[in-house]
């Protein structure tokens, strides 16, 4: 007696099913750990394709090792910046490091912007100078004080441009009329509301930083150092020896400068991008303070960085600086993490505050059963009120809001004051962990710049949510609002 076969067994075993990579559908196309073992592969296979090409095992090795710091670090973070805006960022600093297109004064010739930049800290400022300061009793001071200008300052400020100049562009972005639909979908692309999406570009931006400056200068400096000095050991040998032995001792040393110089990424130039950095966090936390925020934190990187390059010789010191920034930077990260969680970091960036503020707004009279205002709610009225939204631009009267549970509002009516407001619309929800907090959702296509009562600032994009709080103001469109809850 013969089993009955199944229908599976009576299917004819096609192309597809036994070559599975001809799906046509491609869904591993999607999958981020397919591109992650794509790029494992093209780096080994680089790796073994360097027998005969010194610089490319230096190179190949060089991205390994920092691809992976940056890796992990994304996922220690939990940050969801995708890999292909890590990417634009590490070319962006490649771009401003390498690439001559900024005019010298006084000269015909153009030099990269890192030039420049470096050239203003250590020749405006005192950098350079300071080396041979003669008010500075010794010469570890000496030392101190110079790289803590021509190093710390210069180079750490240097790490931390792509996120300044992110936030300005994209503020520069929002303030575009809203038919230039272009200007929105970059300001997409450039939000820096999440703390940890600040972090990971200052890693970005310090890994390619240290990879152009160890696999363009210091590798190359110390093969060609060593490889002269070598020449003396094999002056015996033929010509062609000589070259050889004399480069591979060049290459030994040099792989002894890159693995460490790498491997210390997470308490070098990854450890003091992460503290400077930090400061652009705290300043948009804190307008208020931006100025201390922004400067306390890129000096103590600027003097951990001076530190090392003054103390590296020296075991008994190097080893505590390296310890004190590497936990720094894990300290800066847990806290970005804190951010992140809270939903309160800024006002735009999570739902609700408590109802009761911190700062209370006078009392809010309930509405005639007939208001003169037209309704913009969209659901039948309920006897809660929380709170009302008053809007107010330079042309046209005052147009109040009132904002009622679960009130789902399009500012669409208010199109006849404002044109400019179509599109945008609110919904009114409350916290599932906490029914008494609230937060405004925004429903529309336009984002809103929004200010908490602290001063803290923020954008509200479509589909985001900031925190129902007496006092906060937002601008729509230009078109400016204040928050009022009732007591």
């Amino acid at each position: 007696m013969q089993d009955k076969a199944s229908p599976i067994q009576n299917e004819r075993l096609t192309a597809v099913e036994l070559f599975p990579w001809l799906n046509t559908k491609a869904v591993w196309l999607k999958s981020r750990t397919f591109w992650l073992v794509v790029a494992i592969t093209v780096l080994a296979v680089l790796l073994f394709s360097s027998n005969s090409s010194p610089r490319l095992l230096i190179d190949s090795l060089a991205a390994i090792i920092l691809v992976t710091y940056v890796l992990v670090l994304r996922h220690f973070l939990r940050s969801d910046i995708s890999l292909l805006t890590l990417g634009g960022v590490f070319l962006f600093v490649v771009v401003l490091m390498k690439v001559p297109f900024l005019p010298v004064p006084g000269q015909n010739n153009l030099v990269p912007p890192l030039a420049l930049w470096l050239w203003f800290w250590r020749y405006v400022l005192p950098g350079n100078a300071l080396e041979t300061a003669s008010f500075l009793p010794f010469d570890w001071l000496r030392s101190l004080a110079s790289d803590f200008f021509s190093a710390g300052l210069a180079e750490d400020s240097f790490k931390i441009l792509p996120v300044a100049m992110a936030i300005f562009a994209r503020r520069w972005l929002l303030q575009r009329p809203a038919d230039q639909a272009w200007a929105g979908a970059w300001a997409k692309r450039l939000d820096m509301s999440r703390p940890t999406t600040m972090l990971m570009v200052c890693f970005a931006s310090a890994a390619a930083f240290v990879y152009l400056e160890t696999v363009g200068q210091y590798v190359p400096d110390k093969i060609s150092e060593v490889s002269k000095a070598f020449l003396v050991y094999v002056q015996g040998l033929p010509g062609d020896a000589q070259s050889f032995f004399s480069e591979q001792a060049g290459i030994v040393q040099g792989l002894q400068l890159l693995v460490p110089r790498l491997l210390t990424f997470l308490t070098g130039h990854g450890a003091y991008a992460a503290i400077a950095g930090f400061g652009l966090v705290l300043a948009r936390r804190h307008p208020r303070n931006a100025a201390q925020a922004v400067i306390s934190l890129l000096a103590t990187s600027a003097l951990l960085h001076a530190s090392w390059n003054t103390f590296a010789s020296q075991d008994e010191l190097s080893i505590p600086i390296g310890l004190a920034a590497g936990f720094a930077m894990l300290t800066v990260c847990l806290r970005c993490m804190e951010l992140d969680g809270e939903g309160q970091y800024l006002a735009g960036s999570a739902i609700g505050e408590s109802i009761a503020p911190q700062r209370k707004a006078p009392p809010i009279p309930q509405p005639a059963a007939q208001p003169a205002q037209p309704a913009f709610s969209t659901i039948p009225k309920e006897p809660v009120i929380l709170g009302a939204l008053v809007l107010q631009a330079d042309s046209g009267e005052p147009v109040t809001i009132f904002l009622r549970p679960g009130a789902q509002i399009s500012l669409a009516s208010a199109a006849a004051h404002w044109p400019q407001l179509t599109g945008a619309s609110l919904e009114v929800l409350a916290d599932p962990a906490q029914p008494t907090r609230f937060g405004l959702k925004n429903t529309g296509s336009i984002a809103w710049a929004a200010i908490a009562p602290d001063g803290r600032e923020g954008q509200v994009e479509p589909g985001r949510i900031m925190g129902l709080l007496a006092g906060a103001r937002m601008e729509i469109a230009g078109v400016k609002g204040r928050l009022s809850l009732v007591s």
